[in-house]
């Protein structure tokens, strides 16, 4: 049999980008968690570090960076419950609840502009509620709250040197300059419709002085040129979706981005559009991060894109979905997998207290239910759920939710605790629910009232499995994308080159900024600010907090892995096997580990090997044999050290491979679950 008669290098750094599946010869890589190759090597990131307690159960509009009357910076996180508008506060690593009860209903929009009504060059901060609804919140910077007026609005934007309100969802209007907005009849009275009433005003961005503005059904620019100014579609072409739009910005770099409920991004600029979506050119797989964006933000240097989880979703694995309401059942299943928003399940009547129960049942195992809801929830209180998974004869186990919906108030995931796998730990097993036998379920037992909740469809994240289940349960999750993924963007000439990077283990970031405003792992002079309420996940940004040159960084404790492409050894339908594979990198400590898996396309399972405490890490004989050869690393930092380890090349060296000819034989075996792999 030949032996191989070059150098098969897998990975040499990853500069050219993530999402690469399969590595067709270029600096590529798959997928990261919590690692960064920016560079051109696999840095671990010092972060996400989480604090906080404080639930907004409304998707926060917006976070506020600003000071305090004595120079301290800090963030505004606007949002609320149904009736009680509420901003929380986040300073020096913690969180506080400062208002509450302020507005009648959750905060829908903020902004900093000038005018508190007795001096007009005063900064303040200005919070709004919804047209009709409660008049403008103003908060100074000593941290005092006042009413002042009787202005409403949905949001608020400067553009400029105006201040623009969204009124009736899809009109726009500005005060006239200089005045206070908080009294109504200072505002224009001029209010031009963006669209159509359809779509509600996602996003409003300042495009040379004058609004951009984002929609369900695309993007419009102001023209203030006719004799009626107006607001003109530049993308008709955009299939109308009342999301797109949302987690829209500008990098203040001249560009301005759409991202869409497909997840693709459109990037617009003076005179020119572009797609910028992060899978444009990849060679994908199932286990690709890819999703809707719902949040972007940037520094001076990098774009930041937060996935949602739930984007790989089915209605089979014999899906059945009931409610329980005092005692009798209701069984959902046809109307939540027809694809027919009119036929719903009605769970607004389910009571509190661990009585009333929705019931997600399958054939196999899955990382939870995904909601497109018909009628979101009314929430009074902070969203909660009593959640549980079938133990077996009757018993059920509780388990820790991470929860998108924010309680069934908009589409979103319900999923598993993605630090423990119950499935492969052996405490999740079939059971049998109103006499259908033989499931894998979980019940959810609202512990705030689910008024006016209608669910349209349900869908289920389709189980992954760890490379190990064991000690390393997150990366299931992470390959499900039952977690959401934070990637970073840098341009390259005209293209916008992506970047896996960090996995925070919450149910979905609601709102992110880059902020001087210190988290509790804050290193330097920038921070990256996730708002997943109750939680904030922090993560330290910029070149005086890159481990690769940062003094003692914090990658302790958090996990770090990464996924090569997939190599056929130029040869797509050769078998070959692997005698050698050699890991290179550096700054290894004796207290770290390194541990390597492998598997080949038509393996039914993962290898492993370790744990390593030295680079270079060499591999022999490796298990099996195939077309095409799958390596993970993953490290575990021990302690926190004066450097930080990372990865530059993974070869297997010339003369170390063999190639077995061409496939003439079946491999594998009969795998009827690809997902458990």
């Amino acid at each position: 049999m030949p032996v191989g008669d070059r150098d098969i290098t897998l990975f040499a750094g990853g500069s050219g980008g993530y999402g690469w599946a399969v590595n067709p010869g270029a600096d590529v890589y798959h997928w990261v968690l919590n690692m960064s190759c920016r560079i051109g090597r696999a840095d671990l990131v010092p972060g996400p570090a989480s604090f906080g307690n404080q639930t907004i159960s409304y998707r926060p509009p917006v976070m506020i960076d600003w000071e305090d009357s004595d120079g301290v910076p800090l963030l505004l996180v606007p949002g609320g419950l149904k009736g009680d508008g509420r901003v929380v506060k986040i300073t020096d690593g913690a969180t506080t609840l400062e208002d509450s009860g302020g507005g009648t209903e959750a905060y829908t929009g903020a902004v900093l502009y000038q005018h508190d009504d007795s001096d007009a060059d005063t900064e303040v901060a200005y919070f709004c509620n919804g047209t009709g609804e409660g008049a403008l919140r103003i908060r100074n910077k000593a941290g005092t709250y006042n009413t002042i007026g009787t202005a409403t609005a949905d949001q608020l934007y400067v553009i400029g040197s105006d201040l623009w309100r969204v009124i009736d969802s899809y009109k726009l209007e500005k005060v006239v300059l200089g005045t206070f907005p908080g009294t109504e009849a200072n505002w224009t009275g001029i209010r031009t419709r963006a669209g159509t009433a359809a779509y509600g005003i996602n996003k409003v961005l300042e495009m040379g002085g004058s609004p951009l503005v984002f929609k369900g059904e695309g993007v419009f620019r102001y023209n203030a040129a006719p004799s009626t100014a107006r607001f003109e579609n530049l993308t008709p072409f955009v299939p109308a979706h009342p999301d797109n739009g949302k987690g829209g910005f500008a990098d203040g770099r001249g560009r301005f981005y759409y991202p869409t409920i497909t997840g693709r991004i459109l990037v617009i600029s003076f005179g020119s559009q572009s797609q910028q979506g992060p899978l444009r050119f990849q060679w994908i797989d199932r286990d690709t991060p890819f999703g809707r964006i719902s949040l972007m933000t940037a520094d001076e240097e990098f774009i930041y894109a937060v996935i949602d989880p739930g984007a790989v979703k089915t209605q089979q694995l014999g899906l059945i979905v009931k409610s329980d309401d005092g005692g009798v059942f209701t069984t959902h299943t046809n109307k939540v997998t027809d694809q027919e928003k009119a036929t719903n399940a009605n769970v607004s009547a389910l009571a509190v207290g661990n009585t009333d129960f929705i019931y997600i049942g399958s054939d196999e195992p899955f990382w939870g239910p995904y909601f497109e809801m018909h009628t979101v929830s009314e929430l009074g209180q902070t969203h909660a759920w009593a959640a549980s998974y079938s133990a077996g004869s009757g018993s059920w186990t509780a388990f820790d939710e991470q929860d998108s919906t924010l309680g069934l108030r908009e589409d979103g995931a319900i999923t598993l605790d993605p630090t423990a796998d119950v499935y492969a730990g052996g405490t999740w097993v079939t059971d049998t629910v109103d006499s259908q036998a033989n499931k894998y379920w979980i019940r959810l037992s609202p512990n705030s009232a689910l008024t006016s909740a209608k669910i349209a469809e349900v869908y289920l994240i389709p189980y992954r499995p760890s490379y190990d289940t064991t000690d390393f349960p997150e990366l299931g999750a992470a390959l499900a994308q039952a977690v959401p993924k934070v990637l970073v963007g840098h341009w390259q000439g005209q293209r916008l080159v992506w970047h896996d990077w960090i996995a925070p283990l919450a149910p979905r970031p609601f709102a992110m900024t880059v902020s001087r405003t210190k988290g509790t792992n804050s290193v330097g002079e920038q921070t990256l600010h996730l708002y997943a309420g109750p939680l904030v996940y922090s993560v330290p940004v910029g070149p005086d907090a890159d481990p690769v040159r940062s003094a003692w960084p914090q990658t302790n404790g958090i996990p770090h892995a990464i996924g090569f492409s997939g190599h056929n050894f130029g040869l797509p339908v050769n078998i070959k096997s692997v005698q050698t594979l050699v890991v290179h990198g550096g700054f290894l400590q004796a207290d770290d580990e390194c541990w390597v898996f492998w598997r080949w396309d038509n393996g039914d399972r993962w290898h492993k090997d370790g744990p390593h405490a030295a680079f270079p890490i060499v591999i022999n004989d490796l298990a099996d044999r195939g077309r095409e050869l799958h390596v993970g690393v993953r490290i575990k930092d021990a302690t926190r050290d004066a450097v930080a380890p990372y990865i530059t090349h993974a070869i297997i060296p010339e003369g170390e491979w063999t190639d077995e000819g061409a496939l003439h034989e079946a491999l594998g075996q009969d795998i009827a679950s690809p997902q458990g792999i």
